[in-house]
This record gives structure tokens, C-alpha cells and sequence, in this order.
């Protein structure tokens, strides 16, 4: 076919060959665009670690709500509760109870103190046997002149005066040690009610109002679940599809790459040795085609491009409105204090502990006390004895020197009246030993009752409430101390979704639109197809066209190119290749596009 016959006449070969090379040129220069388009990728990249970070947060949030959900649902949390509530109810118990104990240690000081007075009347009792006992020497040493010895006598007075007074001292020694252990004892109790009771009231408040915001956490905590989880799995969804939205931008820079490649195997073949195959209108034709083929391509990759971007920008700002909600949810659910409750539960239980275990320890100490109390009583029981004893023997003395006195007549009347006085002290030291056994059996009672248990409902309380206090603390231990770091993590991994969910979304449509990049390949592939349209119709334009999709069908290697050909000498729909559907069946079978639905032609010229 002679090229001259077509467009106005090309020239001679010189020129034809110029201005293929021309054309040639033009193809290669519209194909240099895709190094701008892929310095985005590291754009892309970074954009889709951040969602991924997100993604991450996301799904930890949601698995930490779902767990601390679950958590303080559970029965193991729901029983926990219920023991820190006996607990406190117990301490308010025992805050209302006053310690009998303390009563009692009262009683026994009082005790010592009465006996501690009769020991003192009896010590002045036995200085008036020694008095006597002075008096009745006085009197045997006249008596002795006439023949009469009373130095037995009042060397027996004298004896029994003193071991009298040595008992009492042993029984006052003892006495006064026992009254000190019951006073110190009373003044443990006594810090213990002053200062421990009044922390336990302390510990009771803190424990009321932290059971009741920890159940008011758990109710706001089941609430919020049921809201939080679907809205963070949606959150995750809607991630995910903007994540692989983000595979618009692989999808664009292979069509850009093949684009690209296509102008330069065109070029290519009109400069090769076999594009001597074509004449000069064929060549133009062929030229024309491509340049609006690729034009067209160029465009609607650009346009898909940036509808997606946009899209995924759209995306993404939706989403970040939502996110404050989610954070906002979280905060009101799981924040606030729940995990600050549980660790200040803990801690006002170590402190019952250490006050019950004070108190333990005091009445231990108490009870030590007590066991002195206990031998120094055994120890003046044992002295009071001897104080009956010598009770006895001043009777005995007493009712001898009277016989023998009376039978001395007048001789005998001034021991007489010694004798008289000692049997009128003999009955009061029986009175006063007699009070002081009954006084220290009553102090030995009493301590043995303390010593022993009987009857402390205070000491009951304290025990009953340490086993409390040990159930609470392992319930504590098991349910509570999984909680605190569950709602941190909430806490914390909310706000960043939040900051991520910001920072990703921020200018992301602003900074990877594309099309500017490539606008100057399209005008000049337009500009190319303007200038080579062959201006042909009817059974010429058919021929021409018939010679080039031979020939292109021929040379090509391709295959997405071969397929868009195959398809034009088909009649298939370009539109669908153009969409990424499969090429219709090249072959006789193949039928022409409807009406209305545009072919090779419309796209060519």
C-alpha cells in the first residue's frame, strides 16, 4: 500500500523513515512516568504499618475488654466481692463490741489492789506482835527473878513476827509483779482500742466504698462490653478493608509499568528491521492506535487511582470519628479507678492484717504477762500458807501464855494482857489472811479465764476474722490481681488507638495523589493520536487496520497486549480487558459487541 495515496501525501522514504523515528521518540518520552508514581510507595508502606499498628491496638483493646469483661463477671470475682464485704462487715462488728478482756484485766488490777491494802494491814499487824513481843521481854525479865521463864515466849512472838512479815513481804513482791503484768496488759489493750480501732473504722469505710465502686465498675464494665466489642470489631473490619484497599497502589503501578513497557515495545517495533512489514500507513495507524490506546489505559488507571485514595482517605476519616467514641467507651467502662480499687483493697487488707496480727501479738504478750501472773499468784498461795501458819502458831502462843499466866495469879497479870493482845491480833491476822486467800483465789480465776480464752469475745472476733481476712486475700489474689493491668492495658492502648487512628488518617488523600504524573504522558499520547490520525474510512481504513493487527499480532510478545489485539480482531469487549476481566475467546465462534457498547474502533480512532 503506498503511503503517499493517504493523509495528503508522507514524503519520500527519507522522510517516512524520519518520521517514524519521530514518532518512535515520542512513544518512549510518553512512557517515562513511572519513577515518580513509585517514590509513593514508601508513602504507602509507611501508611499500611501504621494501620497494621492500629489493627494490633484494635484487637488487643478488644480482647482485653472481652477478658476484663469476663473477669469481673466471673464467679470467682463475684465471691472475692462477697468476702471483702464479710470482712468489712466483720471489722464494723467488732468496731460495736466492746473488749470484755479489758473488763477483766481491771478486775484483776483491782484485785491486786485490795489484796496489796489487806497485806499492808497485815504488815501492821505484825509490827504490833513485835511490839508485843518487846513488851512481853520486858515482863519475863521481872518474872524471871521469881523463877518464872517466859523467854520461850517472847522468842516465839518475836519469831512469828517476823516470818509473818516475811511472808507478807514475799506475798507483796509477788503481788505487785502480778498487778504490773495486769496493768501492762490493760495499757496494750488499751493502745490497741485507742489507735487500732479506730484505724479498723478507718479500714471498714475504705473497704465499704471501695466494694461499692468495684461493683459499680462491674456493672458498668458488663455494659460497656456489650457496646465496646462490636464497635472495636467493626473498627477492625473497616481497617482491614482500608488495608487492602491499600493494594490499589500495586494494582495502578503494574498497570503504569505495563503501559510503560507497551509504548517502548512499540516504539520499538516501528524503529526494528520487520517494521519494514508495515508501509507508511500502517506504520501511522499503528502508531495511532497505540497512542490512544495507552492514553486511554493511562486515564482510566489514574482516575481508578485516585477514586480509590480518595475513598480510603474517606475511610479513614470515618473512622476517626468513631474512635473517640470507642476511647470515650473504654474510659467509662474500664477506667476510672477499677484496677486503683482493687490495689487499694489490697492494701487496706494488708493493713487489717498487720492490725489483727498486732493485736495477736499484744495478747500473746498479755497472755505471758498473765502466766507471771498465774506462778506469782501459785507462789503467794503458797506464802499465805505460811501466813496461816504463823497465824496458828500466835493462837497456840497466845492461848498457852494465858493459861500460864492465869495460873500465876497476880504475879502473872501484865503478860496476861500481852497474851490477850496477841490472841486480839492472832484473830485479825486469821481475818486479814482470810481476805487476802479469797482476794488471790478470785485474781488467780481471773487470770486464768484471760490466760485461757474464756469468755474474750474479742479474741474470738480477731480469729474469725483472720480466717475472713485470709479468704479475702486469696480471692483477691486469684480474681483482683488480674484485673488492674487488664484495664491499664485498656486504658492506655485506647488512647493510642485514638493517636494512630489520627496520625494515620491525617493528610493521607492530600499527599499521594497521582494524576499530575502522569498528565503529560496523556496529552502527549492525545497529541501523538491527533497527529497521526489517518483520516481513513470504509473498505481503506478496514485494510489498513486488518494489516496492523496482523502484524501487531504477530511481533508482539506481551501477553496482555496479544490479548487486547486478539480481543479487537474478536470484536470482545475492550471495556472488561480494560477492568481486569478475562479476554473473550479469539476464534469464528466470536459474535459482535451489542449496540451501544463501544470496540477497538471507538478506542483507536
Amino acid at each position: 500500500m503506498d503511503a503517499r495515496n493517504y493523509a495528503g501525501g508522507l514524503g519520500p522514504a527519507a522522510n517516512e523513515a524520519g518520521r517514524a523515528r519521530a514518532w518512535a521518540m515520542r512513544l518512549k518520552q510518553a512512557g517515562h512516568f513511572i519513577a515518580p508514581f513509585v517514590a509513593l510507595e514508601r508513602l504507602f508502606l509507611d501508611f499500611g504499618e501504621r494501620l497494621r499498628t492500629l489493627h494490633r491496638k484494635v484487637a488487643r483493646v478488644s480482647d482485653d475488654a472481652e477478658s476484663a469483661g469476663a473477669l469481673l463477671a466471673s464467679p470467682d470475682f463475684r465471691e472475692m466481692l462477697a468476702a471483702v464485704n464479710d470482712l468489712a462487715r466483720g471489722i464494723d462488728a467488732l468496731r460495736g463490741r466492746p473488749d470484755d478482756s479489758a473488763a477483766t484485766l481491771a478486775r484483776l488490777v483491782a484485785v491486786s489492789e485490795a489484796i496489796l491494802g489487806t497485806l499492808a494491814a497485815l504488815s501492821r499487824i505484825m509490827f504490833q506482835v513485835q511490839v508485843l513481843a518487846v513488851n512481853a521481854k520486858i515482863e519475863s525479865s521481872q518474872l524471871a527473878r521469881t523463877g518464872v521463864d517466859f523467854t520461850v515466849f517472847t522468842n516465839e512472838i518475836t519469831r512469828l513476827a517476823g516470818c509473818g512479815e516475811a511472808a507478807i513481804g514475799g506475798v507483796r513482791l509477788e503481788l505487785t509483779a502480778l498487778r504490773a503484768a495486769a496493768s501492762a496488759a490493760i495499757t496494750e489493750q488499751s493502745a490497741f482500742e485507742q489507735a487500732g480501732m479506730r484505724e479498723l473504722h478507718d479500714l471498714f469505710s475504705r473497704l465499704t466504698a471501695l466494694i461499692a465502686a468495684l461493683e459499680q465498675r462491674q456493672a458498668l464494665a458488663e455494659n460497656g462490653v456489650s457496646e465496646l466489642v462490636p464497635l472495636l470489631r467493626s473498627l477492625s473490619g473497616h481497617i482491614g478493608q482500608v488495608v487492602s484497599d491499600l493494594q490499589i497502589f500495586d494494582i495502578t503501578r503494574q498497570r503504569l509499568e505495563h503501559v510503560e513497557q507497551a509504548l517502548d515495545l512499540a516504539a520499538g517495533m516501528i524503529e526494528a528491521e520487520g517494521a519494514s512489514d508495515m508501509d507508511a500507513l500502517q506504520q501511522q495507524v499503528f502508531v495511532n492506535g497505540i497512542a490512544e490506546l495507552q492514553a486511554a489505559q493511562l486515564t482510566q488507571a489514574v482516575d481508578g487511582y485516585d477514586r480509590a485514595v480518595l475513598d480510603i482517605g474517606g475511610g479513614m476519616q470515618a473512622m476517626t470519628k468513631g474512635v473517640p467514641v470507642i476511647a470515650a467507651l473504654s474510659e467509662n467502662a474500664f477506667g476510672g479507678g477499677g484496677g486503683e480499687s482493687v490495689e487499694a483493697v489490697n492494701r487496706d487488707l494488708e493493713k487489717a492484717g498487720a492490725l489483727f496480727a498486732t493485736f495477736t501479738a499484744g495478747r500473746d504478750h498479755a497472755e505471758k504477762g498473765l502466766g507471771v501472773v498465774a506462778a506469782a499468784a501459785a507462789r503467794a498461795r503458797g506464802l499465805i500458807r505460811s501466813l496461816n501458819s504463823v497465824n496458828a502458831d500466835m493462837r497456840l502462843m497466845a492461848l498457852n501464855a494465858s493459861i500460864k499466866c492465869g495460873n500465876m495469879g497476880d504475879r502473872g497479870r501484865t503478860l496476861q494482857v500481852v497474851a490477850n493482845e496477841l490472841q486480839a491480833l492472832a484473830r485479825l491476822t486469821g481475818e486479814h489472811v482470810d481476805l487476802v486467800a479469797a482476794n488471790l483465789a478470785q485474781a488467780v480465776s481471773v487470770a486464768d479465764e484471760i490466760g485461757g480464752g474464756r469468755g474474750s469475745a474479742r479474741a474470738a472476733d480477731i480469729l474469725a476474722l483472720q480466717s475472713a481476712l485470709d479468704l479475702a486475700s486469696a480471692r483477691l489474689a486469684n480474681a483482683g490481681a488480674r484485673l488492674p493491668p487488664l484495664l491499664d492495658g485498656i486504658t492506655a492502648n485506647a488512647a493510642a488507638v485514638v493517636e494512630l487512628g489520627r496520625v494515620a488518617a491525617e493528610g493521607f488523600t492530600e499527599r499521594v495523589a497521582c494524576s499530575g504524573l502522569v498528565a503529560r504522558s496523556v496529552s502527549g499520547l492525545e497529541a501523538l493520536a491527533g497527529d497521526t490520525a489517518p483520516g481513513l474510512t470504509g473498505e481503506a481504513l478496514e485494510a489498513a487496520r486488518s494489516a496492523v493487527l496482523a502484524f501487531a499480532e504477530a511481533h508482539y510478545t506481551m501477553a496482555s497486549e496479544r490479548a487486547i489485539h486478539g480481543s479487537a480482531v474478536s470484536t470482545a469487549k475492550l471495556t472488561d480487558l480494560l477492568k481486569g476481566s478475562p479476554p473473550a475467546a479469539v476464534g469464528a465462534g466470536a459474535t459482535a459487541p451489542p449496540a451501544g457498547e463501544p470496540d477497538i474502533s471507538d478506542l483507536l480512532f
